[in-house]
């Protein structure tokens, strides 16, 4: 392959992520030359031991674990030896920051004395120790106690000077040969205006925003109002949907059956009520418990009413034998049709082969499941639906000639069975005749095995839908008043609400009867609460149209007004603006893409110094990273081949100062068909510099999707999108429901890049359509069927797809060194997320990874307690399928047998749990933030020499002299 094409020659759309890749290596070969890391053996075609770094998720916990891990990676000189950098959630906190940081012109930072003004455009910013935004090495000068004279007591004896990283452990003298001379940084407070940011700026802001969800705790703060301002328009607004859609569906059902029985079939119901009153009244009972009022229905009513049913059928036996041989003809007609789909199957795979034709197929399907899943779809609408139009057009004829009286309108609850019934016998009747050599494939077996289970489903619902009908409107007898109604399903929705969060995001910790039994009730509980909250709420509405005023038809007028005001809803309310999306965004972005510092005022008229805010990346957009806007166009200026130019006429040059960044999100696949999908039900979707997009929907450039206005604080945001509807591996038809319902929805929809697949060409569509019907989406959400195959998709934490480290976008791009830091909770050290990376990367990639965790996990385990491992840090081999090999230094958040920094080991003394305390914890105060960051600094030390080790032993670096 010749060398990487120019950006403006990228192709818009491509659905080969090779060609991603290969976009990328031109960033990749500009940075290594900006920071002269150029490997020899470099070619045109090839870029020798590329590096990636992989950061999990775990929220800030794993943000500031991270944040060590940069500082002490960059003292050691190997973060910008770093050309990939894939984030997933809390990890891509501290990566935005970084990438942001560097994104920078020079001129906002504090330029070292060493530095010539020539050079500070050039090194500023940068990953060197002395030119990062994050660490800045500064003389510490020998101090002599006041108290004596004496050297013996001094507290600190004379002797050379040493360096140490601001913000940072002092105990790192392993830095002294970072430096030959020393240089005094002395960094004053100056007036808004004339103040440059620096490290020290940086970290104190991170520290600050510790705990980034609500720094302010006053409830009266704009923050915590901000929340709750959030939370509840989005309740409001999915429930008052969800009511309006439930209160049309109840209106429709109470019209028809109104309608066809002439009012009778309600007046029936009512005068059940009063047998029921007219009981309890006479056994001296108030009133009649729930449990038993429906046994009393069962036993009384539904029989009572199956037998009119049975008695119209027999009455009009006419009708009911036409439906029922309409039903045998329909399944004879199936039954001749399953020989039809083996001789075109046969036919189309034969020009298969021959390569005549392209399989029209969706993803993940054999021409096989094709025709296997059309013809099964087809047989259950048929089977389903057939019956009750069926219905409606015998009773309108028959009514309509006079052979079907008024009063006899039970019938219709009867026919659709009777068609199901022929429908049933043909199918169980005729098979067994059918057994002729031709259907003796794997397919007709399985396509008759559908023909028997689909009759058998229709046969089922058509007996259960009458009692279904009955139970609808018959519920609202059983609670006499309307506020208990309300009542009732008000609570409902609220426990189990309550109740899922108490249950899903705490995990139970310990082995035990009693935990045991939680996990494995915690699914089938709020599945039923769901249940019974829908049934409460849908005779609530019952209860009102029954009580109807007859001056007034109410169920028209809550037809026609709750379809006006769902689809006024649907099309002018944008869902993703009423999920917590955007306040979660912007915390994240006042927290990590700021940064603001202390300044001194003009005039001393008040006390203290202010703060101004000296950066603010928080509009960046995704195809801005790694570059810079040229502000003034020369002639010919804009025609350099590695400038980008942008279809306003602005003209971009690079700017390869930080690592080409991967954000890692999920797309959710719930409803996919493709068995693996099915299984993983997500799969990764990135955000990045060059290209957006993921292997099912394809890859569109960044510049282009959106038409580029995806900002990084979107991507970041996504990443970090833990609570969702949608929740790939996590997800479950009740927790979709009720996080849907309860809008608990960090998640987002965004425009599908399959869509851009014909970019510019004549017929193409812009996918970003000026009105969205958002009901449709969120009823996606609410049952889990969330494929890639409509206009917008969901996407939410990376976490989803089950690799919580952003690993495989890493083995994709063949890394020979790569780091991995693992700062997910893992308290039982269980490292769930990377072996299910080591899995998707053997089964998906063929990829073999072999690796020894076993010096990882605590020597001694105690319960409620993390107690010391042998190492923080093991390296691993990588086999790529090409032959090639790599090497994983992996870092996990442990307390290894070095001594551990102060603040990490006093905070431990105090949190025996430290560093794997719960996600949930999103609040860190000033120790807990720098317990964490000093331990990511001490495992990132031990793995600086395990780093070097290997390069030496590689020989990529020369061996360092002792």
């Amino acid at each position: 392959m010749s060398q990487p094409p120019a950006f403006n020659q990228l192709p818009a759309y491509t659905s080969d992520l090779k060609e991603v890749i290969e976009s990328e290596k031109l960033y990749i070969r500009q940075r290594r030359a900006h920071y002269k890391e150029t490997h020899p053996e470099d070619t045109d075609t090839h870029l020798k031991s590329i590096w990636g770094m992989a950061v999990s998720g775990g929220g800030i916990r794993a943000a500031t674990l991270s944040l060590g891990v940069f500082q002490k990676l960059i003292v050691e000189g190997f973060l910008r030896k770093v050309d990939y950098m894939s984030t997933v959630s809390g990890g891509g906190y501290m990566g935005a920051c970084l990438s942001t940081l560097l994104n920078n012109p020079p001129d906002k930072f504090v330029k070292p004395g060493h530095i010539s003004p020539d050079e500070a455009g050039t090194l500023i910013p940068g990953l060197d120790a002395e030119t990062s935004p994050l660490v800045l090495l500064m003389e510490t000068r020998p101090i002599t106690s006041p108290v004596s004279p004496d050297p013996v007591s001094n507290l600190f004896p004379e002797s050379k000077p040493r360096w140490m990283p601001t913000q940072m452990e002092q105990d790192s003298d392993d830095l002294e040969h970072k430096k030959e001379t020393a240089q005094q940084l002395v960094i004053e407070y100056a007036q808004p205006g004339k103040v440059k940011m620096d490290a020290r700026h940086q970290i104190h802001h991170l520290r600050a925003h510790g705990e980034y969800l609500s720094p302010e705790k006053s409830i009266f703060s704009p923050a915590v109002q901000r929340l709750v301002g959030a939370v509840f328009a989005g309740i409001v607004h999915n429930i008052l949907l969800f009511a309006l859609a439930l209160t049309a569906f109840v209106s429709i059902n109470y019209i028809t059956f109104d309608f066809i029985s002439g009012k009778d079939f309600f007046h029936q119901l009512a005068e059940y009520q009063e047998k029921v009153s007219t009981k309890s009244t006479a056994d001296s009972i108030t009133t009649l418990a729930i449990t038993d009022q429906l046994a009393s229905f069962w036993s009384d009513y539904v029989v009572v009413f199956g037998k009119r049913i049975k008695d119209s059928l027999s009455d009009h036996a006419f009708i009911s034998l036409t439906l029922a041989l309409l039903g045998m003809f329909t399944a004879l007609y199936f039954i001749f049709r399953v020989g039809q789909i083996l001789r075109k199957l046969e036919i189309e795979e034969m020009q298969i082969q021959q390569g005549k034709t392209k399989p029209q197929t969706r993803s993940g399907h054999t021409i096989e499941n094709y025709y296997e899943n059309l013809f099964t779809q087809r047989f259950n609408t048929v089977g389903i639906l057939g019956g009750p139009i069926l219905t409606v057009i015998a009773w309108f004829s028959g009514k309509g000639l006079g052979y079907i009286p008024q009063t006899d309108y039970w019938i219709i609850f009867g026919l659709p069975a009777a068609f199901a019934a022929g429908l049933f016998l043909a199918v169980y009747l005729f098979l067994p005749f059918t057994n002729f050599p031709s259907r003796h494939s794997r397919i007709a077996r399985s396509m008759d095995g559908v023909l028997r289970g689909g009759a058998l489903y229709s046969l089922l619902i058509s007996i259960a839908m009458p009692v279904g009908i009955l139970l609808l409107f018959s519920f609202s007898f059983f609670f006499n008043k309307l506020f208990i109604t309300l009542t009732s399903s008000v609570s409902s929705l609220v426990s189990i609400g309550v109740g899922y969060l108490a249950v899903s995001s705490s995990k139970v910790k310990g082995e035990g009867i009693f935990s045991n039994l939680l996990q494995k009730l915690k699914i089938p509980a709020i599945t039923l609460s769901m249940i019974l909250f829908v049934v409460l709420a849908a005779s609530a509405i019952t209860s009102l149209l029954i009580t109807q005023s007859e001056m007034i038809y109410l169920p028209g007028w809550l037809l026609g007004g709750s379809l006006f005001l769902f689809i006024t809803l649907g099309i002018f309310v944008n869902s993703n603006r009423l999920s917590l999306h955007y306040f979660y965004r912007d915390r994240l972005s006042e927290a990590f893409l700021k940064t603001d510092g202390r300044v001194i005022r003009e005039k001393p008229d008040r006390q203290g110094k202010p703060k101004v805010n000296l950066r603010n990346d928080e509009n960046l957009r995704v195809k801005d990273m790694g570059w810079k806007q040229i502000a003034s166009l020369t002639a010919g200026q804009n025609t350099h081949p590695e400038n980008r130019t942008d279809t306003d006429g602005s003209v971009w040059e690079p700017y390869p100062r930080s690592p080409y960044h991967i954000v890692v999100t999920a797309l959710n696949l719930q409803g996919s068909n493709e068995l693996v999908r099915k299984d993983l039900k997500s799969e990764h979707f990135i955000f990045s510099r060059n290209y957006t997009g993921s292997g099912s929907t394809g890859y569109v450039r960044s510049d282009v999707y959106r038409e580029g206005k995806t900002k990084l604080s979107r991507a970041m945001t996504i990443s970090a999108a833990a609570v969702s509807s949608g929740m790939g591996m996590s997800s479950f038809f009740a927790q979709t429901f009720i996080t849907t319902l309860l809008n608990l929805r960090l998640g987002y929809w965004t425009e599908n890049p399959w869509k851009y697949r014909n970019y510019g060409d004549t017929n193409w569509k812009n996918p970003k359509w000026k009105y969205t019907f958002w009901p449709y989406y969120l009823i996606q959400e609410l049952l889990g069927f969330l494929t890639a195959d409509q206009r917008l998709v969901n996407v939410s934490d990376g976490g989803h797809t089950g690799d919580n480290l952003g690993l495989l976008p890493l083995l994709q791009r063949r890394c020979k060194y790569i780091i991995v830091c693992d700062f997910e909770e893992d308290h039982k050290f269980l490292f769930e997320s990377f072996s299910h990376a080591i899995r998707m990367a053997n089964i998906e990639e063929n990829i073999d990874i072999e690796i020894d965790l076993t010096p990882l996990i605590p020597l001694q385990p105690e319960p409620g307690k993390i107690t010391p491992s042998t190492r923080s840090v093991v390296i691993g081999k990588v086999g790529y399928p090409d032959k090639t090999f790599g090497t994983i230094f992996y870092l996990k958040s442990s307390l290894n047998q070095e001594p551990l920094p102060v603040s990490a080991a006093n905070y431990h003394s105090k949190y025996p749990d430290f560093p794997h305390q719960s996600t949930a914890d999103q609040f860190f105060d000033d120790a807990q933030f720098e317990a964490y960051r000093s331990l990511g600094f001490h495992i990132a030390r031990q793995a600086a020499r395990e780093i070097r080790k290997q390069l030496e032993k590689d020989g990529e670096i020369m061996p360092q002299k002792s």
